[in-house]
């Protein structure tokens, strides 16, 4: 049996896997090499490890000892501080934040922000499936102190303003900055809702970039829940003749403003680098939104309330009375 089992695993059935996946190298580019799903892999692994007379790997227990070890090193290190302890005890202990982020920007920041934008699934609906790692760090700040993070929940109230963005730019370089809602479009299924746009960023300063379509603030229509705004950064190579896209996008009619990032970013051959994201729903600032800024009626998607039957036979009556003696 064990022998059966063994030619079983050394046969032809993992190199035919049809389970064969593309592999990716850099952003959106796909390469002719190809490789098996990673559950053939396991499997072949685990049969080839049991059956070939191999131990199994024990890195994985080797890694947690080890930092098991650094926990307990830094944690006897920080009891040794009298002064840190007694602030820890008494919970007046201070943690610099500042410090934290400069040692977990580098290492952690871009894995960690594809995961969350891969949950919320970003990828998914704005750049077709195809995935990146958001290597530039954007720093989105709103004027009563309310900032962007990787799907924070915000008021539409809060953000009625134009925030402020920055980050860390490349010496002579340029870029293009999106706000988009991918839930808002009520008039094209499948495409988002361009809120604004800035082109031809340079060296980082937004206020000397082309502003190609303006600041419209988020406005989520009531009865549809949660809408997820995502602030995306992209690189370019060369400058961008936006004329045409300012021409349809520089308009507060809500219909024009559908948008598709994908194309967008195959016409212009650009690259996305940047991430943030929120998520925000209805309030009576949306309402506004819609009456002074967009100059339409506003939409509202709601379920009717219910009535018991003596609620509806009050009604009834109400409509009968109302239709007889109305022009008496």
């Amino acid at each position: 049996m064990a022998a059966r089992i063994a030619n079983f695993a050394q046969s032809n059935i993992f190199t035919k896997c049809t389970n064969i996946l593309p592999r990716r190298s850099g952003i959106f580019e796909e390469t002719t090499q190809k490789t098996l799903c990673n559950r053939c892999l396991r499997f072949r692994n685990h049969t080839t490890s049991r059956y070939s007379g191999e131990k199994r790997s024990m890195d994985k227990p080797q890694k947690r000892k080890v930092l098991r070890k650094i926990k307990a090193e830094i944690c006897s290190q920080n009891m040794s501080d009298p002064e840190m302890e007694k602030a820890a005890r008494s919970r007046k202990l201070l943690i610099p934040l500042d410090d934290v982020r400069k040692g977990w920007t580098p290492k952690q920041y871009p894995h960690q922000v594809q995961t969350m934008a891969s949950y919320l699934g970003i990828f998914d609906h704005m750049f077709d499936g195809r995935s990146f790692r958001p290597m530039v760090v954007m720093n989105v700040d709103y004027q009563d102190g309310d900032s962007v993070h990787y799907g924070n929940f915000l008021q539409p109230t809060k953000t009625s303003c134009e925030p402020e963005v920055s980050f860390d730019p490349e010496d002579d370089s340029l870029a293009t900055l999106l706000m988009v809602n991918l839930d808002g479009n009520i008039f094209s299924r499948g495409d988002e809702l361009l809120h604004w746009m800035v082109g031809n960023i340079p060296n980082g300063v937004i206020s000397e970039g082309e502003v190609v379509s303006p600041y419209l603030p988020p406005c989520p229509v009531k009865g549809t829940g949660y809408h997820r705004f995502v602030f995306c950064l992209l690189n370019q190579t060369t400058r961008c003749d936006f004329e045409e896209t300012h021409r349809t996008y520089n308009t507060r009619c809500l219909a024009s403003r559908s948008f598709k990032t994908a194309t967008f970013l195959e016409n212009f051959q650009l690259d996305p680098v940047g991430l943030c994201f929120f998520q925000a729903g209805w309030d009576k600032s949306v309402s506004n939104t819609f009456n002074e800024i967009l100059g339409m009626k506003e939409p509202v998607y709601d379920m009717e309330p219910f009535l018991t039957p003596n609620q509806k036979k009050c009604l009834q009556v109400k409509e009968v009375f109302a239709k007889k003696y109305t022009n008496m």
